[in-house]
C-alpha cells in the first residue's frame, strides 16, 4: 500500500541502507590499512594510548614531570642505595656505634 507512513519508511530506508553499506566498507578498509601500517588494530592502539600515553601526558601536564623523569629518579635512588650497602663499616666498640666510611 502507499500510505503516508510506508512512503516515509521507504524513503528513509532508501537513504540509510546504501549509506550503511558504504560506511561499513569505508571502516573496513580503514581498519585493514591501519592494521597493515601499525601492526595493531585500532582498538589495540586505543588501549595502548589509554594505558601508557595518557598517564604520561597527564603527569607531564599536571605534575610538570619530564618524560622519563620518574624512571631516572628511581635509577638514581637505586644507585645510591647500592653504594650505601657496598660501603665498608667499622666498629667503634659497643652496640649501635657501627658507622659507614664515606
Amino acid at each position: 500500500t502507499n500510505s503516508a507512513r510506508s512512503v516515509q519508511v521507504q524513503a528513509v530506508s532508501a537513504a540509510l541502507v546504501p549509506l550503511t553499506m558504504v560506511l561499513f566498507c569505508v571502516f573496513t578498509v580503514f581498519t585493514r590499512a591501519f592494521q597493515w601500517a601499525t601492526g595493531q588494530t585500532p582498538l589495540a592502539w586505543l588501549q595502548h594510548q589509554r594505558t601508557v600515553v595518557v598517564p604520561k601526558m597527564l603527569n607531564r601536564m599536571c605534575l610538570g614531570e619530564k618524560p622519563g623523569h620518574a624512571e631516572q629518579q628511581r635509577q638514581r635512588q637505586d644507585r645510591q642505595s647500592r653504594r650505601r650497602q657496598a660501603a665498608p663499616t667499622y666498629s667503634c666498640g659497643g652496640e649501635g656505634n657501627d658507622r659507614k666510611l664515606d
